[in-house]
Order: C-alpha cells, then sequence, then structure tokens
C-alpha cells in the first residue's frame, strides 16, 4: 500500500497536442470522456497529513484545484504536515 512519504516520479509538464474537433472521432472520444468525468464529479475524498488519514466533519467546497482551502483554515496538522515532508 502507498504512504505518504513516497516519492512519485512527476516528468516535466508538457501541454497535449491540439485535437481538432470538426473530425467526429476525436469529438466522440471528447464526449465520451467529458461524460465520464462528469460521473466522477461530487464525491468526498480523505486528506493525508503527516501520513495519516484525515477526515473532518465540517465540510467545505472547493471547486477551484489550483487554490485548496485546506492549509488556510487551520485544519490541525496540515501545515506541520506539509513542513515535514519539505513542502
Amino acid at each position: 500500500m502507498a504512504t505518504a512519504k513516497a516519492k512519485l516520479k512527476v516528468r516535466e509538464f508538457t501541454n497535449e497536442p491540439l485535437s481538432d474537433f470538426s473530425n467526429a472521432a476525436n469529438r466522440k472520444k471528447m464526449e465520451a470522456a467529458l461524460k465520464k468525468v462528469a460521473g466522477e464529479l461530487g464525491r468526498e475524498y480523505p486528506m493525508w497529513i503527516g501520513g495519516k488519514k484525515v477526515i473532518t466533519a465540517g465540510k467545505r467546497k472547493s471547486t477551484n484545484p489550483s487554490r485548496p482551502v485546506a492549509g488556510r483554515r487551520g485544519i490541525p496538522g496540515c501545515v506541520e504536515g506539509a513542513r515535514d515532508r519539505g513542502d
């Protein structure tokens, strides 16, 4: 089982090549992908802080993944856990 201490290998960011959506096959693939993702929205996921799964009674809605709220809202151990990992 993976732990929070496992190191992930992340390759350098590159954009995907452009797709021509006037092509019916490309359009169908995109529509299928959007339908799949739409079925995955609204789920709840636990936080992992300091290698431990943390579930809180209070919930906060975060709709923009580039602006997470956990570290700014005082969830116990969040900042310390990040510091321990070197984030």
